[in-house]
């Protein structure tokens, strides 16, 4: 029994004429034959949208997994080198932020860290001349310059800041005037016998570097003259030494000279 048949029998309950339902059986075996010879002949000439989609979707497949395969070839290849590429551009831009080891002398020629007053005095060049302290003031580190001819005291009085510089004189002509920026008038003060210099302001020192050309071409910024700041100079000489005071915020000029008279009696 063909699939007509089966149809037609499922259809044997309905009531058909004997004569319609040979014809319709007729009908249906004349259009199963004329199926096949007209889907192959529509075939070869217009794929259908699902075919034309099949074929897209596999060519995409390949050239992904074509893909792939030369990615997973490079990173096999160059396994090895690729560390080495990072540890090479590192080698080569990280020097200039490494910490340098203790103690060590940075560009600028004093010990990049603070010292105790111990430390400064063993690392100075000469006899360390240390201040009388008022009470209730703390002592903030030292630094030291190469060669322990210059050394810088800190401490926090009771409020501000104060740097005592303390050179060494040698025989010879005296020390070089005061060194200030332009349009800065140095005044001419008493301490005790001594003639002083005075001045509002102070060289202050760049936190960062300056680039130069680019990353790898690094200068330490010279100091700059800041005449805004609310530091005062106060500089003289005291016996075999030349004491520079820096004191911030900034006190009356006859206070600081004072103040410079009871460090050094």
């Amino acid at each position: 029994m063909t699939d007509i048949d089966d149809l037609l029998a499922e259809l044997g309950e309905f009531e058909m004429d004997p004569a319609f339902k040979r014809q319709l059986r007729e009908s249906l075996r004349s259009r199963s034959m004329q199926l096949p010879e007209a889907a192959q002949r529509s075939q070869p000439t217009r794929p259908t949208r699902r075919a034309t989609g099949t074929a897209l979707s596999a060519a995409l497949a390949g050239v992904l997994l074509v893909g792939f395969s030369v990615m997973v070839f490079w990173l096999q290849a160059n396994a090895a080198s690729g560390p080495r590429f990072f540890q090479e551009v590192q080698a080569e831009r990280l020097p200039e932020f490494e910490t340098p080891p203790e103690p060590a002398d940075l560009p600028g020629g004093s010990l990049w860290r603070n010292l105790t007053l111990a430390e400064a005095r063993q690392a100075a060049s000469f006899t360390l001349l240390e201040p009388a302290v008022p009470p209730g003031w703390r002592y903030a580190g030292a630094q030291v310059s190469a060669g322990g001819a210059v050394v810088t005291l800190n401490y926090r009085p009771d409020r501000g800041t104060l740097a005592i510089v303390t050179q060494q004189l040698r025989r010879g002509p005296g020390p070089d005037r005061l060194p200030v920026g332009d349009q800065t008038t140095v005044q001419r003060v008493q301490i005790g016998d001594q003639t002083a210099e005075y001045v509002e302001g102070a060289w202050n020192q760049p936190l960062e570097p300056l680039p130069i050309f680019s990353v790898d071409d690094m200068l330490e910024a010279a100091p700059y003259w800041d005449a805004a700041t609310e530091k005062q100079t106060l500089r003289w000489q005291h016996g075999r030494y030349l004491l520079t005071l820096q004191i911030e915020p900034a006190l009356s000029q006859q206070a600081i000279i004072q103040l410079a008279e009871e460090l050094y009696p």
